[in-house]
């Protein structure tokens, strides 16, 4: 009943929506991007590289967007290793950019739209083994069906805000029904799985699985850093304020603090970074109407190397921040300082640097809480608090190395979950091969 139900409501959906919808994708570039291979129109260089995979067992690995993407990357590089056939999707044109990039011999496609005969059709093309879906991503046509085709599906690294929960359980007899068809749901904290359990899914199919974001890879780029590096020319002992991942109301507030901490740190140095690529222009306008001298990543090239005389870099680039985050001092994560839950701070201190990050970290509430538990970083109330933050770490040198080696402290004992989410996907692929 459920499925016939879902899929009518989809449906009427559509036809109601329909107008406003392709207003929203004419005037929105990011919602056009793969729109017919959303639909299961496949490109043919996906076609080409998926017919050059091994029939089975091909694994289907699903991560929304850069963050889920990064996150996945040591569990998917184990699996390239162990020369299993992989094969990636994502939601977002910026994960999809990165995954272009950062795996080009895969075969790489937007995940496609959650109607019965698009999956019906993408199923039958990818002939998965396992499907793996990163984060909380319930799409009940996908689960179904990958379901009623013996496909069995993970879960991993799944998380289950207050917020969210609250909005599942109004529907959490329909939720229930579709994630009970997952094979196993391995969320982040006892918390997570708890909640899972209140909607209902199975006891047997959660689990505890921790956090794979703190698998981080251990090594940076450091090719990506040296050009970096090389591009942005910092003075060698000039302090660099990062801030990171920022989003639309947040970037004003930054460009004010960063003014006045220059009144007391003059060679004080700045990379911002917007979360999403279709506001790179509207941060550049701000920088112009506070005429403040900046410079675009995008125009600092190898071809016109000792350009960059700005203290501040734009970087309107897809995949670049964490090497950044290696030229920082202090790191500030945006998402943080309005109501949008927060990103991940582990990035930052993975590359060495404390992390601040405002009170609004609903996503991330149980990597904060062991940051702040550790020592590894600071949590700051407003912008005045922020500013106390980073002069206190910029003054105080045993402040500030005793936060970062916290932070390594930190990373150290948390990491392994790679491992354990590698066991779940070999022994599923096991069991639906007897």
């Amino acid at each position: 009943m459920y499925f016939w139900l879902y899929n009518l409501i989809l449906i009427l959906l559509v036809i109601l929506l329909s107008p406003l919808w392709l207003a929203w994708m004419v005037f929105t570039p990011k919602i056009r991007a793969g729109f017919f291979e959303k639909l299961g129109g496949f490109s043919k260089s996906f076609l080409e590289k998926l017919a050059s995979l091994p029939e089975t067992p091909r694994i289907w690995i699903h991560a929304v967007s850069v963050g889920e993407l990064n996150a996945a990357k040591p569990l998917i590089n184990a699996l390239i290793q162990q020369n299993y056939p992989i094969i990636l999707s994502n939601t977002t044109a910026t994960g999809h950019q990165l995954a272009l990039k950062s795996y080009p011999e895969l075969p790489i496609f937007y995940f496609p739209f959650d109607f019965p005969w698009v999956i019906q059709k993408t199923l039958t093309c990818l002939n998965p083994a396992l499907i793996v879906i990163l984060e909380t991503e319930i799409w009940p046509n996908l689960m179904v069906m990958a379901s009623q085709h013996k496909i069995p599906v993970l879960l991993l690294n799944g998380r289950l805000s207050s917020r969210s929960f609250n909005g599942y359980h109004k529907l959490r007899h329909f939720f229930a029904w579709v994630l009970n068809h997952c094979q196993m749901i391995a969320m982040q904290s006892d918390e997570d799985a708890q909640r899972m359990r209140q909607l209902g899914v199975s006891p047997e199919r959660v689990m505890v699985g921790g956090n794979i974001k703190f698998d981080l890879p251990q090594s940076t780029n450091e090719a990506l850093v040296d050009a970096l590096k090389s591009l942005f020319l910092f003075p060698e002992n000039a302090p660099v304020l990062i801030f990171a991942s920022t989003h639309q109301g947040e970037e004003d507030l930054f460009l004010e603090l960063y003014t006045r901490l220059q009144d007391r740190f003059p060679d004080l140095k700045m990379v911002i970074a917007p979360r999403h690529p279709e506001r790179f222009k509207s941060v550049e306008s701000l920088l112009m109407k506070r005429q403040l001298p900046y410079v675009n990543r995008s125009q600092l090239t190898p071809e016109s190397p000792n350009s960059n005389q700005a203290p501040i870099v734009l970087l309107d680039s897809i995949g670049e921040l964490n090497a950044a985050f290696s030229l920082g001092t202090i790191a500030c994560m945006g998402g943080t300082f309005i109501e949008w839950g927060g990103h991940n701070p582990l990035e930052p201190i993975n590359a060495g640097i404390p992390v601040v990050f405002g009170p609004s970290m609903f996503n991330f509430k149980a990597i904060a809480a062991k940051v702040l538990e550790a020592g590894a970083g600071f949590q700051a109330s407003n912008t005045e608090d922020l500013q106390h933050r980073i002069e206190s770490l910029l003054t105080q040198p045993e402040t500030y190395q005793a936060t970062v080696e916290n932070g390594q402290r930190l990373m150290a004992q948390n990491r392994g979950i790679t491992q354990q989410f590698l066991k779940l996907i070999l022994s599923a692929l096991s069991q639906s091969a007897n």
